[in-house]
């Protein structure tokens, strides 16, 4: 096979490669659950999300009595829930949770930051990503300051 005939094989493998992943994120009945890769790719970002969360400088200290297990199961199933995935979040509520952490704008914001590069080491679109964030974004005056 000549050098031309592998590079325009590799350049056409590259592009159906990406018209496939576009088809997929935006299949019309596709829900946000789907487009962040349903289960595996729920477990997959909370799994990053928490080594990220717990060894950042700016949110250490929130982790360093958590149930690492636990919080990993219950923001799978949050983000399930969230994202419209049917899974049911039998956790508690996000005011009860972060009751007395005193958690401040900085810390709060660093927290979107670890979630977004947990999402972009997972390869999910920016306007997925910012879906999801969308979502989340009520659940902050439940979160800061209490």
């Amino acid at each position: 096979m000549t050098r031309l005939k592998r590079i325009t094989l590799k350049l056409g493998v590259g592009l159906l490669a990406s018209w496939l992943a576009a088809c997929q994120s935006t299949a019309p009945n596709a829900t946000l659950y789907d487009q962040l890769g349903g289960r595996l790719g729920t477990e997959k970002i909370a799994d990053r999300f928490v080594r990220l969360v717990i060894h950042d400088p700016r949110t250490e200290r929130h982790f360093r009595e958590t149930n690492l297990e636990r919080f990993y199961t219950k923001l799978v199933e949050h983000l399930c829930h969230v994202s419209g995935g049917g899974c049911e979040y039998t956790g508690d509520d996000m005011l009860k949770v972060h009751k007395g952490m005193q958690i401040n704008q900085a810390e709060f914001n660093a927290t979107v930051e670890i979630l977004q590069q947990a999402m972009r080491e997972q390869q999910v679109p920016l306007a997925v990503q910012n879906q999801l964030l969308a979502r989340l974004a009520p659940l902050r005056e439940d979160i800061i300051y209490r």
